[in-house]
């Protein structure tokens, strides 16, 4: 182990001076840097507070504990710190600092690392930052322009072991930037030369001058990690920026031969530059879209599921996309819990977050899909806009499962490397057909086609989930295999109050960081236990499908039982059924209606005819029935016509024939329809009017 040249502070004092001397010496007074401390061992942090606001003023208590306590800094605009995690790099990288001839301060971190600081004599941009990173091949993320990083000769927050100097070649390092593109006089045209092939005559005069297409393509090659797909149709040349891959190489490759080249950059030298860039950078395409489904792309770095921890980016991770949340360890979402407290059953929030997380993984490892079913305004479209914030816009697609069942391959080429399909407000109409949805939720195989381009297949992981007020009806309602892949959310509470601005409250950087938390503990609790925390059975999620997509089906499991044997009249049924529908606020069938559907909805149950109609092998559930009122007559043409009948007064025969006449023209007699009949029934029946009144009101 190497020794260290300077360990812990031994002194408030000698800490003050230190940090002062960064101040005013490194950092001439330029970067106000941040200081915090942070502690995981008691979970303890603070506010991130310039040196100038507490270090200005060591008399005040509260500075001088808050800078006694501090363990953390944040990066001046004038220095590079190479992070690197990877100790068998550290004399790799040693050797080529010494062989750059670059002033630095190597320091071991107190974690499992070292950080290597190097101080220049000017302010950085980020994308300069990066390029001093990514030539000596450390982790990409410290190059924002407010970042953090351990406090030197300071304890760990973690380990509590400080963080030690053990090389040491201090000085200012001079920045020259790469390239010098776009600046004015001789040192641009140094540049482009460079990038020339030049040839001399005998007297030693310039003879011509021609690109060097291998020296561009192999500097370009290095600077952006091109990765090339050959394709039947067209080539595919990716870029890498930030730790992700961009389908952007085309357009790079000819603005930099511009800026590099300038008037040499001609159109068949840059197509060959392209072209030469393409054969050297070929990957095949299942090794390319490969990535480690146990990281988790975030906004400041690779979360590790297995080793849970965030580590760097690199290259070869081959990542084409970012979930932009940032991890914080103590993140907490409280607004979100709320909402879930008030939107859901108890039973389905354990559910939803483990939904969430299924959502970070790549992979469709447990065959479930989601509906949202419910009313309006009970939170439906805030959960799945929450859920669409989460994952980001560029990782989800939205497409119906019409679209999924029968759409063209092009539409569901939008499910490809998809974290989520999230649909809101799914349409009523029957499915095409089961078996694609099942597809989509199985890890199958799915042909997708791009616009003018290439036909693959592919696996999707993206997530089905959708809402709506009603669910779909499926036409191959006996595929019980079909239903056991769903779960159903019920959303029944509508609050009180909406609050027009609560997915700003929930989306905030904050509450995201505590969503991310929560989803990542649903996630490990559903890769410990392999399945949701969801208890229904095939046969019963059918069950409340049909029950929200067919109101029959609710009232056969609701109001009848199965009793071989047992008969019910048709016109009790429908009296039963009448009553029902209207208790239950459900659109009412006709008579007509309800004999050619119940046999559908009630498999047990068999329509016969004996002396009269009826219906076998089912019994009415006493405890449903006790509370409705037998006795009510069931108003509809029929019975309109017949009470008519029952009055001795030969004037009511034309009211009567009026009533057949709009049966014959209408088999469905309407609510309100039903109602009116019902009140000039009553009115005849009271004297209150005659029937010339009667007529007058039948044909308004």
């Amino acid at each position: 182990m190497i020794n260290a040249i300077r360990s812990e502070f031994k002194s408030f004092e000698e800490k003050k001076a230190y940090l002062d001397n960064l101040f005013y010496n490194v950092g001439k007074q330029v970067y106000d840097f941040d200081v915090f401390f942070m502690e995981e061992k008691n979970n303890r942090k603070s506010l991130w507070k310039k040196w100038s606001e507490v270090g200005f003023d060591v008399e005040n208590w509260k500075n001088h504990k808050f800078i006694e306590e501090s363990n953390n800094r944040t990066i001046l605009g004038n220095e590079v710190v190479l992070d690197l995690e990877e100790p068998k790099k550290f004399n790799k990288i040693m050797k080529k600092l010494k062989a750059d001839k670059l002033f630095y301060r190597a320091f071991r971190t107190g974690s499992r690392g070292y950080h290597i600081h190097l101080i220049y004599d000017k302010e950085l941009e980020p994308e300069d930052k990066l390029e001093v990173i990514k030539d000596y091949d450390c982790d990409t993320q410290k190059t924002s322009k407010r970042c953090g990083i351990a406090l030197e000769f300071c304890p760990h927050w973690k380990t509590g072991k400080p963080k030690e100097l053990i090389f040491e070649n201090d000085g200012i390092n001079k920045f020259i930037k790469k390239e010098k593109v776009g600046v004015e006089g001789e040192e641009k045209e140094i540049f482009v030369e460079n990038f020339l092939n030049i040839i001399y005559n005998n007297k030693g005069e310039i003879k011509s001058k021609n690109v060097d297409i291998d020296k561009v393509a192999h500097y370009l090659k290095e600077k952006y990690n091109f990765k090339t797909i050959f394709g039947k149709k067209n080539d595919y040349v990716w870029s890498y920026n930030n730790g992700i891959y961009q389908q952007e190489g085309r357009g790079i490759i000819k603005t930099d031969c511009e800026k590099l080249l300038e008037t040499y950059a001609r159109r068949n030298i840059v197509d060959e530059i392209f072209e030469k860039i393409k054969r050297l950078t070929k990957i095949d395409r299942e090794d390319f879209e490969k990535t480690d489904i146990n990281l988790i792309p975030l906004r400041n770095g690779l979360w590790d599921i297995k080793g849970k921890e965030l580590i760097g980016y690199k290259p070869e991770y081959n990542f084409k996309f970012i979930i932009d949340i940032e991890k914080d360890k103590n993140a907490k979402c409280p607004k979100w819990i709320k909402f879930i407290n008030e939107a859901l059953y108890p039973d389905d929030i354990p559910v939803a977050q483990e939904f969430f997380g299924f959502n970070l993984y790549r992979e469709y490892f447990i065959k479930k899909g989601v509906i949202g079913v419910g009313p309006q305004d009970t939170g439906k479209s805030v959960f799945l806009d929450t859920l669409t914030k989460f994952v980001g816009e560029k990782n989800k697609t939205g497409i119906s499962l019409q679209k999924i069942t029968g759409g063209t391959d092009f539409t569901k080429l939008s499910l490809k490397d998809k974290h989520s399909n999230i649909y809101d407000d799914l349409s009523s109409k029957d499915l095409n057909d089961g078996g694609a949805f099942k597809i989509a939720t199985g890890g199958g195989f799915i042909s997708g086609e791009e616009k003018f381009g290439d036909f693959s297949q592919f696996r999707s992981f993206a997530k089905q989930i959708f809402a709506t007020n009603k669910i779909p009806p499926v036409k191959d309602n006996d595929d019980l295999a079909y239903f056991g892949r769903w779960i159903i959310l019920k959303f029944d509470n509508v609050p009180e109050k909406i609050d027009p601005f609560l997915r700003d409250k929930l989306w905030t950087d904050k509450e995201m960081s505590g969503i991310l938390n929560w989803a990542l503990e649903g996630l490990y609790r559903l890769l410990k236990k392999g399945s949701f925390s969801y208890d229904k059975t095939p046969a019963e999620i059918k069950r409340i499908m049909e029950e929200s997509g067919c109101p029959l089906v609710l009232f056969s499991n609701e109001v009848l039982q199965n009793e071989d044997g047992n008969i019910i009249t048709k016109d009790e049924m429908y009296k039963v059924y009448s009553i029902w529908a209207k208790t239950s606020q459900k659109p009412r069938l006709s008579k007509e209606q309800l004999g050619r559907q119940l046999m559908k909805y009630c498999p047990y149950i068999l329509a016969e005819k004996h002396k009269k109609r009826v219906w076998k092998n089912a019994k009415f559930n006493d405890e449903i029935i006790k509370n409705y009122d037998l006795s009510v007559t069931t108003y509809t043409s029929d019975t309109f016509k017949k009470t008519l009948k029952s009055i001795s007064k030969e004037s009511n025969k034309s009211i009567i024939n009026n009533v057949d006449m709009r049966k014959n023209k209408a088999s469905v007699v309407s609510k309100e329809k039903q109602d009116r009949l019902r009140k000039i029934q009553e009115k005849i029946l009271s004297g209150e009017i005659n029937s010339e009144q009667a007529e007058k009101i039948l044909k308004e």
